[in-house]
């Protein structure tokens, strides 16, 4: 019998498998980075492809399989249909998931990612995003997500956007320190040799 793992997790992408398979990249709260097959999620019959669409927010059940972790069960939590109707988010969202996805190797929890995470993708499922919105909100999120991965070290400005939760009131701050906040990011971009 095989232990059954119950997790939060987004679909950060996905590749087809097979005539109906998937394997899905999924961060998760518990588990950080993982891979996932979803046997049968491209028929019509199943039951799983709409709570496991890309970028989508599910609880989900898993086990260990002998290459990946497999898919028992989900159901959907959010998802974001404003964000998939703005192409601005959308483009966004998609960013944050390839880099988190390129910097981030093993199974490892990261709350603060996680949360991070969940606080972008709430945020930009709203009606009339304004684009400066759009670009503060880039900047902390990939900011806080180097800098939990290890790649950027907490030093003034940085340690302000890092120390504590992001705050909506915060954003304008962040558009006027994102060219020292840039520089850091590219300079751990380019250091990383990712």
């Amino acid at each position: 019998m095989h232990h059954i793992y119950h997790t939060h997790g987004l679909v950060i992408g996905s590749r087809d498998l097979g005539e109906a398979n998937k394997i899905l990249t999924l961060y998760t709260k518990e588990m950080g980075l993982i891979r996932a097959m979803a046997q049968g999620i491209r028929l019509n019959k199943s039951k799983l492809r709409f709570s496991l669409q890309l970028f989508s927010y599910a609880h989900i059940d898993l086990v260990r399989g002998k290459d990946f972790w497999r898919l028992t069960s989900a159901k959907s939590i959010n998802i974001y249909p404003k964000i998939r109707l703005n192409k601005d988010s959308l483009t966004l969202v998609s960013r944050i998931f390839k880099l988190l996805e390129r910097f981030n190797f093993a199974e490892s929890q990261n709350d603060e990612i996680f949360e991070d995470l969940i606080f972008m993708l709430n945020f930009l499922d709203k009606d009339n995003i304004n684009p400066n919105n759009i670009k503060a909100i880039e900047t902390i999120i990939v900011l806080r997500i180097l800098k939990d991965l290890g790649y950027i070290e907490n030093t003034p400005p940085i340690s302000k956007y890092v120390d504590s939760k992001i705050e909506i009131d915060k954003l304008d701050d962040i558009l006027k320190d994102r060219k020292v906040i840039i520089s850091s990011i590219n300079e751990a971009l380019s250091q990383s040799q990712l």
